[in-house]
């Protein structure tokens, strides 16, 4: 462990394993990150005359947009459902 993080430790009162979760952040891809990666791929596939694969992508953009809108709609209602009670 390098000087830095061992004074970062020590200065902050924390054991290796504390400090080791506390700076590991899970990589999380939404299904609304995919869909825009989806769209960007469809542009650049669209932009260079690939229209079989811009029409798929673009498909499968819209497909996981709508999943997202979806479950997006029912999570808002479960809360403003839940946070009436």
């Amino acid at each position: 462990m390098s000087g830095g993080a061992a004074a970062l430790m020590e200065r902050h009162g924390v054991n290796r394993i504390e400090f080791a979760v506390a700076i590991e952040r899970p990589r999380v891809m939404s299904i609304l990150k995919w869909a825009v990666i989806m769209l960007l791929v469809s542009l650049v596939a669209a932009l260079f005359g690939f229209t079989d694969l811009a029409a798929a992508s673009a498909d499968v953009a819209k497909v996981l947009f709508y999943i997202f809108l979806v479950i997006f709609l029912v999570l808002l209602v479960l809360g403003m459902t839940i946070l009436r009670r």
